[in-house]
C-alpha cells in the first residue's frame, strides 16, 4: 500500500461502555500491515468521578503495599469492556497485537494495535466495537487514495 502513513480521524460515537460513550478518534496505517484504532471516552460527570477516585486512591497507597493494591484505572475499565475487531472484503485476519489506556483529565483515551496476516491492498476497512454489554456499532474506514 503506498503512500504509508494513512490516517482517518472520524470523531463519530461508535459504542457506550457503562453510561461512557466511545468516540472513534482515530484509525492510522503505520507500515502495510499494521493498524492502530484509537477511541475516546467522554468523560462525564460519572467518569469524571471515577477519575477523581482514581488519583485519590493512587495517592493515598503506600510504598509497602504490594503491586495488587493499585487499582484500576478508568481508562483501563474503559479498554478491559471493549472488544475491538477488523475486517476487510478479501478475509484479512487483523490480530491483536498490544494495547493502552490513558488520559489526560479531559477524556479517557484507549488504543489497540493489530497486525494483519499479509499486506493492506485496499483502501477499506471495518471496524467494529463491542462493549461487554453488548452494545456497540461498526464503521467503514476509508483510507484516502
Amino acid at each position: 500500500m503506498a503512500g504509508l502513513p494513512r490516517v482517518v480521524a472520524s470523531g463519530k460515537r461508535i459504542a457506550e461502555v457503562r453510561g461512557t460513550d466511545m468516540y472513534l478518534l482515530t484509525v492510522e496505517l503505520w507500515s502495510p500491515n499494521q493498524v492502530t484504532v484509537r477511541l475516546v471516552g467522554e468523560l462525564n460527570d460519572r467518569m469524571r468521578s471515577a477519575v477523581a477516585s482514581y488519583h485519590a486512591a493512587m495517592e493515598s497507597l503506600s510504598p509497602d503495599r504490594g503491586r495488587d493494591a493499585v487499582p484500576r484505572s478508568p481508562g483501563e475499565e474503559l479498554f478491559k469492556a471493549l472488544q475491538v475487531r477488523l475486517s476487510d472484503e478479501v478475509g484479512t485476519a487483523y490480530n491483536w497485537e498490544s494495547g493502552s489506556s490513558g488520559g489526560t483529565g479531559q477524556e479517557l483515551l484507549c488504543e489497540w494495535r493489530f497486525r494483519a496476516s499479509r499486506e493492506l491492498h485496499g483502501n477499506r476497512l471495518t471496524l467494529t466495537v463491542t462493549s461487554s454489554e453488548g452494545v456497540g456499532g461498526s464503521e467503514e474506514i476509508v483510507f484516502p487514495s
